[in-house]
C-alpha cells in the first residue's frame, strides 16, 4: 500500500537490537558513504567493527536497494541497513523503493510489504520503513 509524500517526510529510523542469548542492548551505528554522485553504500558498525553493508543508489523519486550483505547473514543488521538507506534516501528525495529479484535475496524485502511487479520488488518508502523488526527474529 502506497503512502503519500508528505507521510513519508516524517519517516524516523531507529535501531536497536536486543539479542536474546545475551541479557544487553547491542547499539548498532549504521553511516552512509558517498561512493559516486548517485551511489552510496550505508555501512553497519558495532563499536568499531563493519558487520554490514547496503549498497544503494538514489534516482530522482527512486532509492534502489543494489545489495545488502551482513555478518553471518543476520536478518536484523541486514533489516536495520535497508530501513537506514531508504531513510537516508528519503532525506535526499527518493519516494520509492525498489530492488530486482536476481540481485537481492527478496524473503526480507517481501516481509517489508515490497510487491513484485514485473520482477522489480516495489514499495513506497514510508510503507518500508513502517513496522517492527522484531517479527525478523
Amino acid at each position: 500500500m502506497l503512502m503519500t509524500k508528505k507521510t513519508a517526510e516524517k519517516a524516523i529510523s531507529k535501531i536497536r537490537i536486543t539479542d536474546k542469548n545475551i541479557e544487553e542492548n547491542i547499539m548498532l551505528s549504521f553511516k552512509p558513504r558517498k561512493i559516486n554522485d548517485n551511489l552510496y553504500l550505508y555501512e553497519a558498525f558495532k563499536d568499531d567493527s563493519l558487520i554490514g553493508s547496503c549498497e544503494i543508489k538514489l534516482d530522482n523519486q527512486y532509492a534502489d536497494i543494489i545489495s545488502v550483505t551482513a555478518f553471518k547473514d543476520d536478518l536484523l543488521i541486514k533489516d536495520g541497513l535497508i530501513r537506514s538507506a531508504l531513510k537516508f534516501g528519503a532525506d535526499n528525495g527518493a519516494f520509492i523503493a525498489r530492488a530486482y529479484l536476481k540481485d537481492i535475496d527478496s524473503k526480507l524485502l517481501l516481509k517489508m510489504g515490497f510487491e513484485n511487479i514485473d520482477g522489480i520488488l516495489q514499495n513506497d518508502i514510508p510503507s518500508a520503513l513502517h513496522g517492527d523488526c522484531k517479527s525478523f527474529a
